[in-house]
């Protein structure tokens, strides 16, 4: 593999936990763009988290407004309501 990658892989496996990081750790410590790099990929990690999350999040609500509006899931909606309306 190319370098770039090689450093790409070696950042990913430490950020993910994935192996002892000894040498990456010293080698950050004697380069601080390699440190850099790792804190722009943990930012990417973390932004590409949120944009997943926010999908299914989307996701969700679509199959929401489908479910509660088709006319065939309405005596499912019902019985939700009644047994949530039930007073003890």
């Amino acid at each position: 593999m190319r370098t770039s990658l090689n450093e790409i892989k070696e950042i990913e496996d430490f950020l993910l936990h994935k192996k002892d990081h000894s040498g990456l750790e010293t080698k950050m410590l004697l380069d601080n763009t390699l440190y850099e790099k790792m804190e722009i990929q943990k930012y990417l990690y973390s932004v590409i988290r949120q944009q997943g999350r926010h999908a299914v999040v989307e996701n969700i609500k679509k199959a929401e407004q489908v479910f509660f509006k088709a006319p065939r899931y309405q005596p499912v909606i019902r019985s939700i309501y009644q047994l949530f309306s039930k007073k003890s």
